[in-house]
C-alpha cells in the first residue's frame, strides 16, 4: 500500500476544503431508524502515568478467554515502540495480537513525519470499516504524547512551512495541529470493539529568579482528550514492604459512577522471603475493570 496516495484527500480532511455534506429529512429518519447491528463495548479508554507502570500491558492484554479462544484480535497502533518488546516476551505464539509501528523514515534516517501521519489516518480508518471482518476485540493508541507531537510537526512542515524549532504563539496555528491530532481518536472511537489510549506524563517548568524549576507532572495530551474518553485511569507504582505495586486509580467512569475513585492493582513484583534477593512477579491487568463497565451497560433481566 501506498501511503502517498492519500495525501491529497487527508489534506482536505486536515485543513476543511472538502465539501460538507448536506442531509435531508429522510437520511435523519434513515438514521434514526437504523438498527445497532453490533453491540457496542463502553470501554474508551484514556491510561496515563509514568514511564513502565505497565500501560502498554494493560492494551496487550484486553481479551476475554473465550475471546481469545474465539480468535479475537489485538490491534496495537505502536506509536511509542513500547508493546514489541512485550508481545515478544508474552505473545510470541499468538498471530492475533499485531503490533503496528507506524512511523517511517527518510533515507538520510530523519523521521517521515508526514508519510507517518498519512499512514496512520489510513490504518484508523481501514480497522473503522474492516473491524468485524477482522474479528476485533481491543484497538489500542499507543502514545498519544508521541502524535500530539506528530501532528505538530506535520503542521509545521506543510502547513506553516517555518522551522520545526521556531516558536508558535498563534492559537490558530495550534488548532491546526489539535483537529490533526483528533481525526485517528475520533475514528477509533466510533469502532464497536474495546478502545485503549495510553499517555505519559510531562514535567512543567518556570523560570524562578533565574532559575528553572519544576512545578508539576501533567498528562500529556490536547487538552480535548479527556472530555473524548469514557473512562480515566491513573497508573502508578510504589514500593511497599520491598514489593513493588502496580496500581490503577479510575478518575472518569462514564455510566459508571459507582466505579469513579476505584482502585486495582494492576502488578506486583514481590520480594521472596524464603530466598535471598529474589522475585515473584504476579500479573492481574485491568480486565476485570473492563468488564465491569460492560456489565453495567447489559440491560436489567425481566
Amino acid at each position: 500500500m501506498s501511503w502517498e496516495k492519500t495525501a491529497a484527500q487527508l489534506k482536505e480532511q486536515t485543513e476543511g476544503s472538502d465539501k460538507p455534506q448536506p442531509f435531508t429529512a429522510a437520511d435523519v429518519e434513515a438514521l434514526i431508524n437504523k438498527k445497532q447491528d453490533l453491540p457496542s463495548s463502553p470501554v474508551c479508554v484514556v491510561l496515563y502515568g509514568h514511564d513502565g507502570v505497565c500501560k502498554s500491558g494493560i492494551c496487550l492484554d484486553s481479551r476475554t478467554p473465550e475471546e481469545i479462544k474465539a480468535g479475537k484480535k489485538v490491534v496495537i497502533i505502536d506509536l511509542d515502540g513500547s508493546a514489541g518488546p512485550l508481545k515478544m516476551k508474552y505473545y510470541p505464539n499468538d498471530d492475533n495480537v499485531l503490533i503496528i509501528d507506524p512511523f517511517l523514515l527518510k533515507d538520510d534516517g530523519d523521521i517521515d513525519y508526514t508519510s507517518t501521519y498519512n499512514k496512520v489516518l489510513a490504518i484508523t480508518k481501514y480497522l473503522r470499516e474492516n473491524e468485524q471482518k477482522l474479528n476485533i476485540a481491543t484497538v489500542a493508541f499507543d502514545g498519544i504524547d508521541t502524535w500530539l507531537k506528530s501532528c505538530e510537526y506535520v503542521m509545521r512542515y506543510e502547513t506553516l512551512k517555518i522551522d520545526p524549532d521556531a516558536q508558535i504563539h498563534d492559537r490558530w496555528q495550534w488548532a491546526i495541529r489539535n483537529r490533526r491530532y483528533l481525526i485517528p481518536i475520533m475514528s477509533l472511537k466510533r469502532m464497536h470493539c474495546r478502545k485503549i489510549f495510553t499517555t505519559h506524563y510531562k514535567e512543567l517548568k518556570q523560570y524562578v529568579q533565574g532559575n528553572l524549576v519544576h512545578l508539576e507532572w501533567v498528562p500529556d495530551w490536547e487538552k480535548s482528550t479527556p472530555g473524548i474518553m469514557f473512562q480515566k485511569i491513573r497508573l502508578t507504582r510504589q514500593t511497599v514492604n520491598n514489593d513493588v505495586i502496580f496500581e490503577a486509580e479510575v478518575e472518569k467512569a462514564k455510566g459508571a459512577l459507582h466505579l469513579e475513585g476505584s482502585k486495582y492493582v494492576v502488578a506486583k513484583v514481590v520480594l521472596l522471603k524464603d530466598k535471598k534477593d529474589k522475585t515473584k512477579f504476579e500479573w492481574f491487568g485491568l480486565m476485570s475493570l473492563f468488564q465491569e463497565l460492560e456489565k453495567s451497560i447489559e440491560p436489567p433481566k425481566q
